[in-house]
């Protein structure tokens, strides 16, 4: 085999090399979007039912932002430990409570307090697992 053979061949091979390696990176980066979309979904509802309980008082629609802000924190549960997260459901317990002591608020003022807690909650649980 000649001196250019052997270069082309291996120019070829350092392509594919670069090419798998790509292909490796991207689907390392996305193997946890699920857990990523369930938070972007909770973060959404939160902001949501902080400016429904906020600047327009609108307590019902507050409370269904909560509502469905809990049902993805229970979703969650087999998302975290589909990973090998199990402490997910400890926080989440917590989490729970917080949610519906914030949904059975009687008024705005009442109610923006108790999703200040949610939001507390949040951020405790995200310290607490990483």
């Amino acid at each position: 085999m000649s001196g250019g053979k052997t270069i082309v061949l291996l120019g070829v091979g350092v392509l594919i090399g670069l090419m798998a390696t790509a292909a490796a990176m991207s689907a390392w980066q996305q193997r946890n979007a699920l857990p990523k979309g369930a938070m972007a979904l909770m973060q959404y509802h939160l902001s949501k039912a902080r400016r429904a309980a906020g600047t327009h008082c609108y307590p019902e629609r507050a409370r269904q932002h909560l509502q469905r802000l809990d049902a993805i924190s229970n979703d969650a549960i087999e998302i975290f430990a589909a990973l090998g997260q199990d402490r997910f459901a400890i926080e989440q317990r917590a989490f729970a409570r917080v949610v519906t002591d914030a949904r059975s608020a009687p008024d705005c003022a009442t109610l923006s307090t108790g999703i200040k807690m949610v939001a507390d909650a949040c951020d405790a649980c995200h310290h607490n697992l990483r």
